[in-house]
């Protein structure tokens, strides 16, 4: 049998299929209840980057009926983006969306996706109301709704609503090139030149180091529209004329503009599950078994192929009986499944009405809250000011107090201490007159016990004295009468 040689047409029909063998083993193996096979079966598919949208939204359906409703709303939001930027097939991206969101109310992504659906059909409010929804779940966080409610509010001509929103989406990537431009153009509008320069500049200045020549050229040109003699957009456009060469192999590259954002300004949010790719993101990596043996890149590929297919082709036969009924039961599932998304899809466009309404009465109620919260803070920031001038007054006199008393407790030491250094002088006076009277104490008894001495001497001399003249006395007495005796006698 001769062999296949791989061609270009043959290149181009192997990836269907391949995908269409793929599909029949996943069908295969969720009829036989071996939901885990089936799940991987199903990853690889919605991970190839050439799938189509209407491969994307069966793998989604098989997923769902898998139970894998994470994986099954990503898949419906990666078909949904293709057809609305890829095949701008609004209403059918519409059911994608919808059914995603079916899946995974909680999915941000897909609330937004379903605003820009709106936008791109003309229903801006609907959109707005949408963006606003997700940044309220968000809390202000959601950079690309930022970036679409800026865009509205500046359509709009509700500037100061379109500054703060892209101050926010600058406060979350500083980077933000159309955001900034969008700060430039809506400080123009309200005449801020200078100010409008500015972010022109900013935006010049970011491009041109990111090698985006061709936008820098036109951010500087607008730039000298404004202000003919500004030196620094001079100054670049001369570097960028002189290295023109450099700009004659860069992409052509559309200058910023003041519009709704184009599906580009959602690549950061949309999140491709395990290598799926996404029109808005960077094209993920391949398979491994894709990177290994590229589909119809050879022969070996085609007979890969082939071996799938006839392995898949006798499985069906086994349960072909099998295959025909869950044919019905899809088909009817199917067309149920149809039934449900139109309503689902009514319904979500009921809802996003009422939500816009709420919107928009919790936006008033919000700023009037802002406004008040504003005021009452103002006031109690000016009540805790002045209580804290007075405690800072109170704080000075209690200082000031403080230090009269320091200095009154100073002078009573001081004071102290010169009285107990004139008490210690006195006391060392008074320890010297003690010693001095003691010593004149001692020297008056020895002189005292001398004269007692002597007075004694002398009281025994004069006792002597007195007995001695008493002898006499009574000497002369007894003399006297004899005298006498002898005189009567006679």
């Amino acid at each position: 049998m001769a062999t296949a040689q791989p061609n270009s047409e043959g290149k181009r029909e192997s990836a269907p299929v391949k995908v269409s063998a793929a599909l029949a083993q996943a069908r295969q193996h969720l009829i036989r209840n071996n939901a885990a096979a089936a799940l991987t079966v199903l990853k690889e598919i919605a991970a190839l980057p050439d799938c189509s949208a209407d491969v994307r939204i069966e793998a989604a359906k098989m997923l769902a009926n898998a139970g894998a409703n994470a994986e099954a709303a990503q898949c419906y939001l990666n078909a949904g983006l293709a057809l609305l930027y890829d095949q701008g097939d609004v209403a059918r991206a519409r059911q994608a969306f919808a059914s995603a969101h079916n899946l995974d109310p909680q999915n941000l992504d897909v609330i937004f996706h379903l605003g820009q659906a709106d936008v791109v059909e003309g229903r801006t409010q609907d959109g707005l109301a949408k963006f606003i929804d997700v940044l309220r779940k968000s809390n202000l966080k959601h950079t690309p709704a930022l970036f679409e409610a800026g865009c509205i509010y500046q359509a709009n001509g509700q500037y100061d609503q379109a500054i703060l929103a892209f101050k926010k989406v600058l406060d979350r990537e500083k980077d933000h090139i159309q955001a900034i431009v969008h700060m430039g153009q809506l400080h123009q509008i309200k005449g801020m030149i200078p100010e409008a320069i500015g972010y022109y500049m900013q935006a010049a200045q970011i491009t041109r180091e990111a090698q985006q020549l061709g936008t820098t050229r036109q951010i500087v040109n607008m730039v000298l529209s404004l202000d003919a003699n500004n030196s620094r957009a001079r100054s670049i456009l001369a570097d960028l004329d002189e290295n023109h060469e450099g700009e004659e192999g860069e992409q052509h590259e559309e200058a910023p503009q003041a519009t709704a954002a184009k599906p580009q300004e959602a690549e950061p949010q949309v999140a491709p599950l395990k290598g799926a790719a996404s029109p808005a993101a960077p094209a993920p990596a391949k398979p491994a078994a894709v990177e290994r043996a590229p589909v119809a890149a050879d022969d070996t590929a085609l007979q890969y192929l082939r071996r799938q297919q006839d392995t898949a082709l006798a499985e069906l036969r086994d349960v072909q009986e099998q295959l025909d009924g869950a044919r019905k039961e899809l088909a009817t599932a199917g067309a149920q499944a149809s039934q449900l998304e139109r309503q689902e899809a009514s319904q979500l466009e009921a809802e996003a009405r009422r939500k816009r309404e709420e919107a928009e009465r919790e936006v008033a109620e919000l700023r009037a809250q802002l406004e008040a919260d504003a005021q009452a803070k103002r006031e109690a920031l000016e009540a805790e000011l002045d209580e804290l001038r007075a405690h800072i007054e109170q704080a000075r006199a209690q200082q000031a107090e403080e230090a009269a008393a320091r200095d009154a407790i100073a002078a009573a030491n001081a004071e102290l201490d010169a009285k107990l250094q004139a008490a210690q002088n006195e006391l060392s006076a008074a320890e010297a007159q003690r010693a001095q009277t003691a010593a004149a104490a001692a020297s008056s008894s020895q002189q005292f016990e001398q004269k007692a001495r002597e007075t004694k001497a002398l009281v025994a001399r004069e006792e002597a004295r007195l007995k001695e003249l008493q002898g006499q006395a009574a000497q002369a007495q007894a003399n006297l009468n004899k005298a006498s005796t002898a005189h009567e006698a006679a």
